[in-house]
Order: structure tokens, then sequence, then C-alpha cells
């Protein structure tokens, strides 16, 4: 059995209350994000294959040098589903990421890589660059080609130098490929009575906010998807959220420092912040904590319409028709590559009409391309060498997860809808999950007062070390400059001695000269054989 390390907080293979889901933030402040771990999961779990997720703990930093270890000689790749990972507040992220991916001795694949640019300029700077740029070098080390999604995105990689085709190539989202090269859609019907599931962000352009919100005043029927986790707290326990308040008011002061029009923040009755919003009070909401559950609840509705990607992605899979309108540089370069039926949120006209601009889109249009898109994806799979069930049949329809996914958890319904008993169960829960929430801030801090005693430890042994080093370095240059005072020393009484050597050659060449000289006088010579007639007078006697 070969084993996978995902990047994913929640396997579609678990189940969890919907208490957990809330206190562990299992979504990760956004449902869509189950969507793109949940295709990408089916597409490369094959018969022998185990995939586990690594519930962030790489970008969060939790993973020891033992834990590398462990997964370097557990695990055969490391699976990265990235959304859009190069933006301001995942700096940090970005940098854990690098930290572990470079310790990492085997394969990691990016599956579908997306950057937040500012009206899709990828040719401006951004505080996010030096991260971004580490975070592709250190992966294109350890894979051989890394899937962007969209042209956008690819346009940033461009910027610094990335070669298209050969380090990295457009690939889109993988959750349009959950089911392969298969997508069928129903004929859409448009009545007063139609079930029209809806969906926006508390981020959403205001007239795009005011025309989903038109559909929700017209249609009896329409319901509101929530993807934001704020909007599965209170709908559970039918309260207000401070915290999505908080953050409202925080993004406000952000747009006033942005010198940014704060109108959009003033549509109270549009956002879902409040419990009194009709949306909560009528139970026009649901929420899915599980895949099967959101396909299955988009299967018996007539359209989706809005302003999130991965809201309106899960009606298509499931073969209802849908329509986005693109907000913003994210989704706008998917829908592009996807050909998805959808309209840029800035050629929507005023006095548009919702049926208006459901009669000026093609609602197949993304069928037309499928396939070919489709094929593209398996293509760059098998050029990174990633097993996946469509190496045999590109037409397969089953896959070994559809076997052994747990049965589908019921959508969430606001808290109006519950029963008594139910009421009482959630506000036990909710009381549960504040004793919960409670235990964990304790924990946490007893954790990093833990952690910042280890620190502090280490920090100490650190600066000891450091002192330890510094004196031996002194030491050293001590020594070193001795040695230096040595080596000069004994170069000067080199150069002496060489100067005596010199002389001593210029004296004794004198002398020779003297001798020569001497010899060539007639005295010296007498005076030479009666010296050797002496010598020879001696030994005779």
């Amino acid at each position: 059995m070969r084993k996978l390390l995902i990047r994913a907080y929640i396997s579609p293979l678990d189940t969890f209350t919907t208490q957990d889901i809330i206190i562990r933030d299992r979504l990760g402040t956004n449902s869509g994000n189950m969507l793109y771990a949940f295709s990408v999961m089916r597409t490369l779990m094959t018969e022998d294959t185990q995939i586990d997720i690594d519930n962030y703990y790489a970008e969060r930093g939790f993973y020891t040098n033992e834990d590398v270890e462990r997964i370097n000689s557990e695990y055969e790749a490391y699976i990265l589903p990235l959304a859009d990972a190069f933006r301001s507040d995942f700096r940090n992220q970005l940098k854990e990421l690098t930290s572990f991916i470079r310790k990492l001795t085997i394969p990691v694949y990016l599956i579908g890589m997306g950057a937040r640019l500012v009206n899709e300029d990828y040719e401006a700077e951004y505080d996010f660059d030096k991260e971004a740029q580490e975070f592709i070098k250190t992966v294109l080390d350890k894979t051989t080609i890394i899937g962007v999604r969209g042209k956008n995105t690819a346009g940033y990689f461009k910027r610094f130098g990335f070669v298209e085709d050969k380090d990295f190539t457009v690939i889109g989202c993988p959750s349009l490929f959950t089911y392969g090269k298969h997508l069928t859609q129903k004929p859409l019907e448009l009545k007063p009575d139609s079930i029209i599931s809806v969906n926006y962000s508390d981020w959403t352009p205001l007239r795009t906010i005011r025309k989903v919100w038109n559909v929700i005043e017209r249609y009896p029927n329409s319901l509101f998807v929530g993807q934001n986790d704020t909007e599965l707290e209170s709908l559970y326990f039918g309260v207000d959220n401070p915290s999505f308040a908080a953050k409202r008011e925080r993004e406000i002061k952000a747009a006033i420092k942005r010198g940014e029009s704060t109108a959009r923040f003033e549509v109270e009755e549009c956002y879902m912040d409040k419990w009194t919003n009709s949306i909560y009070q009528q139970d026009r909401m649901r929420f899915f904590t599980d895949v099967p559950s959101w396909l299955n609840y988009m299967k018996g509705i007539d359209l989706s319409f809005g302003a999130r990607l991965h809201g309106n992605i899960v009606a298509i899979l499931a073969g209802t028709p849908a329509f986005i309108i693109a907000k913003d540089g994210r989704i706008i370069e998917l829908c592009e590559y996807h050909n998805l039926p959808s309209i840029r949120y800035d050629n929507v006209a005023k006095d548009a009409t919702f049926e208006s601009l459901i009669d000026g889109v093609d609602l197949q249009s993304h069928l037309k391309t499928h396939e070919e898109k489709f094929n593209h994806f398996i293509d760059f799979l098998d050029r990174n060498g990633i097993e996946h069930i469509y190496k045999e049949d590109r037409n397969r329809k089953d896959a070994p997860m559809d076997d052994i996914l747990p049965p589908a958890a019921e959508p969430i319904r606001s808290f109006v809808s519950c029963t008594d008993e139910e009421k009482i169960a959630r506000l036990q829960e909710q009381y549960k999950l504040s004793s919960e929430y409670t235990h964990l801030v304790q924990a946490s801090r007893h954790k990093f007062a833990e952690k910042s005693n280890s620190l502090d430890s280490e920090l100490k042994n650190t600066r000891k070390i450091l002192n330890d080093t510094r004196e031996e370095l002194d030491m050293t240059k001590k020594e070193l400059n001795l040695g230096t005072e040595n080596l000069v020393n004994m170069k000067k009484d080199l150069e002496k001695t060489r100067e005596d050597l010199k002389n001593c050659k210029a004296k004794l060449a004198t002398t020779q000269e003297h001798v020569r000289k001497l010899e060539k006088i007639p005295s010296y010579r007498v005076y030479k054989g009666l010296k050797k007639v002496g010598k020879k007078l001696k030994k005779q006697s």
C-alpha cells in the first residue's frame, strides 16, 4: 500500500460533529476548501493508495524534525492542492511551507496554485513577492512541473522568470475534474417557483450583492448556501456572530484607510452577521459540512447563481445549471480557463435584471471544452509521474474512494427550524463548545508557555555557545596575532641572515682576490718553495 500525504484539514473519509467542525475550524473558514481536496483525493486514490491529511501542520510550523524524518520514510509524496495562496495574509504560511518542503526528500506535487492580484495586474509588485518566489523555487526542486489556476497566475510566474510548459502549466481548478471527463447538465426552465441556490461572500462588490439579493426577494423558493464558518455558527446556534461583526468593522477601517467606498458595508440585510437577518429567520440558508451532501442538494435545485466559485462548481458537478458573477481576478481567470457560464462583475449593467443576465449567457459553455481541459490535467499528472485512477482508462467513471465514503451528512438548517429538543441540544453543544474553547485557549496558552520556556532555554544555550565561540575566536585571534608577530620577526631575522651571507660572500671574494695577487709576487714563490723543502727535510729526519 503506497501512502501519500495531502494538505487538507478535513478528509472526506472522516465524519465530525458540527460542534467539532466549528471549534476546530475544520473548514479552514470556507467550506469551499473541502471541494478541491475531495477532488484531488478521489483522483489520486487508486486501489492500492492510502491518502492521509496533514491537518495544515506544515503551514502552521507544527512538524518537528522527527516528524519530517517519519514523513520522508513513510510517504511517497506530499500533495499540495492550493487555491489563492499567493496573498498578503498567507505569507507566514508560505514561509512555513517552504521551510517544510526544503526538508523533504520525497516529491512534492503542487496542484492548482493561484495568486490574489489587484485588478488582475501581475506586473505590479506585491508584499508577498519574496515569499512566492522562494516557495516556487523550493517546490520546483521537488517536482517536474507546477499546475497553476489561470492566465493571471501564469503571468505572475513569468514575471519572475519561470517558463510556461517547463516550470508551470495552467490546469485550472482540480475540483472541475472530480468526476473526470464526464459532465452532464439538465435544462433550465426558469419559473416563479424555481428553486434557486444563491451565494456570495461578505467581500463581494455591492452591485453584485444587490443582484443576488434581488433573486432572494423575488423567488420565494430560493435558498442561500453559506460557506463561511461564521455563517455556520450563527445558523447552528441562533446567535449574532460578534466575530463576523468585528471582522466587518476591521474591514470598514481598512477600506477607509485605502480610500475606498464603504457603501457595501451599509447594506445590513445583505450580510449574515445578525441573527435577525431574514435568511436565518425564514430558514432560507443551508450549510454543508461534507461534499456528498452538498452534491445531493445541488441535484435537486433548478439553478445555482452567485459570486462563489466552488459554491457554483458543486452545482456543475451535480449536473445543475450554474451562473457565476466573477467578482475578482481569482474567479475571472478560472471562469475564462474552464469556459464557465459567467460574467465579470464590472460588465454587469446597472439596470440588468437576473433574467436578462441568464438569457445572455450559454449555460452549457463549459461542456464544450471540459474533455480537452481534463485531458490536459491528466497529462500534467503524468508529466509529474503521479499515479491516478485514470492511468489505464480516461473514460473511467467509478473510483475506489466512492466505495469507502461515509454516509452523507444532513444539511445544516437554521436554529428556528429545530424542535425544542433540538434547540436545547444545540444550546447545550454551544455551552460545551464555549467550555471546550476555553479549555483549548488555556491549553494553547499552556503550550505557548511551554514553547516559550523551551525557546528561552534554547536561547540561553545558544547564547552560551555563542559566548564560548566568541571566546574561542578571541583566543584564536590572539594566537593568530602572535603567530603573525613571530612570522614578522622571523622574516626580519631571515633578511638579516641574507644580508650577513651577502657580506660574507663579498669578504670571501676580496680574500680570494688578495690570494691571487699574493701568488704572483716572486718572494712569495721563493717562500713557498722553501716551505716545501723544509717539510721534506723534516720528514727525512
